[in-house]
C-alpha cells in the first residue's frame, strides 16, 4: 500500500469517527472549546504527548491511546516544521482526544486496566485545562521552547520541567473519583 493510500484510509477513519462525535457530543463538551486561540490547544497535546509518554508502552494494547500519541508526535513535528499538513494532525487529534473519555470506559473493562485509564485520563484533563488556562506569554514561552533533538526527535525541556506539577495536579484529579 502507498503511502497516499494509507493517508486516504486515516482520513476515512478519522472522518467517521468525527462524525460519530458530533452526533453524541455538544461543541461546549470539546475539551478545547474554551482555549483562547490555536496555540494553547498545541501546547496542551505538548503536555499531554511529555506526560503519557511513560504510559505508551503499557497501554500497548489501547489502539486510541497508540493513535493519539502517534499523531501528536506527527502534529507537533508539523507545527514544529509549519508543514501544510499540520492543520490535519491538529484535527486528527482533535477528535481522538475527544472521543479519550469515551473509548476509555472500554478499557475499563476486566481485559483493561482501570488504574492506567483513569491515570490516561486525569492527564488529559489537567493538560487540557492547563494549556487553556495559561497565560498567553508562558503558553508562547513553552511553545517556542519546543525543537528537535539531533535525532529528529521533538523536545520539550520547559514543558518536561511542569511534569513534576502536572504529574501532583492529575494525582489530585485521579483522587477525586
Amino acid at each position: 500500500m502507498t503511502k497516499e493510500e494509507l493517508k486516504t484510509i486515516r482520513k476515512e477513519y478519522i472522518d467517521s469517527m468525527a462524525s460519530r462525535l458530533e452526533k453524541h457530543s455538544k461543541p461546549e463538551d470539546n475539551l478545547f472549546n474554551y482555549h483562547p486561540d490555536e496555540g494553547h490547544i498545541v501546547l496542551s497535546y505538548a503536555l499531554f504527548w511529555v506526560m503519557s509518554k511513560p504510559l505508551v508502552t503499557k497501554m500497548s494494547n489501547h489502539l486510541c491511546s497508540q493513535l493519539l500519541h502517534k499523531y501528536q508526535e506527527e502534529m507537533l513535528e508539523a507545527y514544529l516544521t509549519e508543514s501544510e499538513d499540520f492543520t490535519e494532525m491538529l484535527n486528527y487529534c482533535n477528535t481522538i482526544y475527544n472521543i479519550l473519555p469515551y473509548v476509555m470506559n472500554e478499557y475499563e473493562k476486566p481485559s483493561g486496566s482501570k488504574r492506567l485509564s483513569r491515570k490516561l485520563s486525569a492527564i488529559a484533563i489537567v493538560c487540557a485545562g492547563y494549556g487553556g488556562d495559561i497565560d498567553a506569554d508562558t503558553a508562547y514561552d513553552l511553545l517556542d521552547d519546543m525543537d528537535f533533538n539531533r535525532y529528529g526527535k521533538e523536545v520539550c525541556p520547559k514543558i518536561e520541567r511542569t511534569h513534576s506539577h502536572l504529574k501532583r495536579m492529575a494525582e489530585e484529579q485521579m483522587s477525586m473519583w
